[in-house]
């Protein structure tokens, strides 16, 4: 049954719910802004450099928010 409900959540739109904290705060920006650089998240959070990479990725992985280009011009 807890596997069930935690595939369920992982597939639909629930998966804000899983999100932690510095997760939700950066996911919170595209509410505003389309497009956002590493950098620019990371001036706008005062989030560390690292975890804004690390949150971006779960927020790509999970569908929340689309990585546009590569290297230096990822936003």
């Amino acid at each position: 049954m807890q596997t069930k409900r935690a595939l369920d959540l992982l597939k639909g739109s629930e998966n804000q719910k899983l999100l932690s904290e510095a997760q939700e705060k950066i996911y919170g920006l595209f509410i505003d802004d389309i497009e956002l650089k590493v950098s620019e998240i990371q001036k706008k959070t005062k989030i560390p450099l690292p975890t804004v990479k690390q949150s971006v990725s779960k927020l790509v992985e999970h569908k929340l928010i689309e990585k546009i280009g590569q290297g230096s011009a990822t936003r």
